[in-house]
């Protein structure tokens, strides 16, 4: 078996704002010093630090090929989580496209009535090939309301424990009268490329 000794990483500018998924920077050489030297890097450009958090958050996925499913959404929602307070609401844009994803993910959740049970079934039945997703999905939905808007069918939205919307208007209409019209708004254009860090 061989050794590693040596490694080339890229990163690359995601954005949604450079489609073109240009190389920005190549690390080199002894496989941890290069690691660590890319993810500094990395910190450089997707840290954004945060004064307190939000009543609401408002994200994406980054658009395709990030939002092709709901599995892949939980990424940007997950983000969102970060700095939205309990109780508040994270509305998140997503075309989901391909559906929800894996068909073990979509069971795990809609087998379900509470988000608690979601992460008892998970634990209890561990290993699951999907389970990270749903632990995700399940944890954030303990704390916060999510409100999708997708291509998904409704009744499969709810299946998830999610509120399906038509328009992000829609989600902050029913986002207000819950939490009342002073209510503050984030917003992550690019939810799973974004580091988000709360001040203290």
């Amino acid at each position: 078996m061989a050794k590693l000794d040596f490694i080339v990483n890229v990163l690359l500018n995601w954005s949604i704002y450079y489609r073109k998924r240009e190389i920005t920077h190549v690390v080199a050489g002894d496989f941890i010093k290069a690691h660590e030297r890319g993810c500094e890097l990395e910190r450089a450009i997707a840290e954004v630090k945060v004064d307190h958090k939000a009543d609401i958050t408002i994200t994406t996925n980054t658009g395709a090929p990030l939002d092709l499913d709901l599995y892949q959404t939980c990424k940007g929602i997950d983000t969102a989580a970060e700095i939205t307070r309990d109780g508040g609401i994270i509305i998140v844009a997503a075309s989901c496209f391909a559906g929800v994803g894996p068909e073990a993910f979509r069971e795990v959740h809609a087998s379900c009535s509470r988000p608690i049970e979601v992460l008892q079934k998970v634990r209890r039945e561990e290993p699951l090939g999907v389970q990270w997703e749903n632990q995700v999905l399940a944890r954030t939905q303990l704390r916060n309301d999510i409100y999708l808007l997708s291509e998904l069918e409704d009744s499969v939205v709810k299946d998830m424990m999610i509120t399906p919307i038509r328009t992000i208007e829609e989600g902050l209409e029913r986002a207000f009268k819950v939490l009342g019209s002073d209510a503050e708004i984030a917003v992550i254009p690019e939810g799973p490329l974004v580091i988000p860090l709360l001040q203290d």
